[in-house]
């Protein structure tokens, strides 16, 4: 690396990494920020295994964070989560798994038996319809970015869900079933109880 303090030459910086003190120093770090020349040339001196990370990974994950943000504020607003803490929360939407589904593709259908809710993702685009008993014509709307639909069935015993949800375009949703609901709390309730911190877990 070249000498910032203008005295000429080069500035050397040697990094051990060690297991036993745990030490695990990092470089390059600027390069998940910005798309510009290193600073600096890194030579190993003995073999040695590194973590790598590229930056297109790292925006990934950061975009996923933000978009994982935007998911608790979702869940928050579901009864059968209003009653969770922050943790809580955070738990539940680190459990949840993508889905995508086309165009035209139907997601749940009305009086059918589930266990799972649905949060839309960004840019997804679905077509809600129930049929009333009575009523000639079903009633019909959109659901987009944020929206969830299926929470009818998150309560106790066997539930079915209350309208047909159709994908109107290349949707992807954040989803989570019964089971999975129940376990996550379920480790978080056994770890509180570990660390003599137990808090209230529905």
């Amino acid at each position: 690396e070249e000498d910032k303090d203008g005295s000429g030459g080069n500035v050397v910086h040697v990094y051990v990494g060690s297991r036993e003190t745990h030490a695990h120093p990092s470089f390059g770090e600027l390069a998940l920020m910005y798309s510009a020349p290193r600073a600096a040339s890194i030579i190993a001196q003995t073999d040695g295994q590194l973590w790598g990370l590229h930056r297109y990974a790292f925006r990934k994950v950061l975009a996923e964070q933000s978009e994982r943000k935007g998911l608790m504020k979702v869940l928050k607003k579901m009864a059968a989560f209003k009653t969770l803490d922050k943790e809580e929360i955070e738990n539940i939407a680190g459990s949840m798994e993508e889905a995508t589904y086309g165009r035209g593709e139907k997601i749940v259908e009305q009086g059918a038996v589930g266990d799972t809710v649905y949060v839309i993702c960004h840019g997804g685009q679905v077509e809600r319809t129930e049929t009333v008993e009575g009523e000639e014509e079903p009633k019909r709307s959109e659901l987009k970015h944020e929206k969830y639909f299926g929470e009818e069935v998150l309560g106790p015993g066997e539930n079915t869900y209350s309208a047909t949800v159709t994908s109107l375009s290349n949707t992807t949703c954040w989803k989570i079933d019964k089971m999975t609901v129940k376990r996550t709390l379920g480790k978080l309730r056994m770890k509180r109880r570990a660390s003599g911190s137990m808090g209230t877990v529905a």
